[in-house]
């Protein structure tokens, strides 16, 4: 994931690539062959047939780290004074975990309205 709110094509190709692991082995396979000869065409067909179910499990995944982070993120600002003074590294790992949060916001902003379209 891309601060931008991208997601790279790595995380489309496990996405799919999972999906297919349930459903069409053969098209799995396929996929297989595809990433290994750097055949991005036939990669790229697989990608669209299956794009509503991909997306739909990118944004169940978004949502659920989205969850987990604000859980988080609210325990520790229930406790800034405990946080600052008896756990040193964990200012730091608060500020990381919002910026986590700022980018699973924005691949939510960027592929929820394309998601809902379908």
């Amino acid at each position: 994931f891309y601060r931008t709110g991208e997601v790279a094509d790595e995380v489309w190709d496990i996405l799919l690539y999972l999906h297919l692991s349930s459903t069409n082995l053969d098209e799995q396979q396929l996929l297989m062959n595809a990433h290994r000869q750097n055949d991005f065409q036939t990669k790229l067909a697989l990608h669209e047939k299956h794009y509503s179910t991909t997306s739909a499990a990118l944004l169940q995944h978004v949502d659920g780290i989205l969850e987990e982070i604000d859980k988080v993120i609210r325990k520790s600002d229930a406790h800034p004074t405990y946080i600052k003074n008896e756990h040193r590294r964990l200012p730091l790992i608060h500020k990381h975990n919002k910026f986590v949060r700022e980018t699973f916001d924005n691949v939510r902003a960027r592929y929820a309205p394309e998601f809902s379209e379908e």
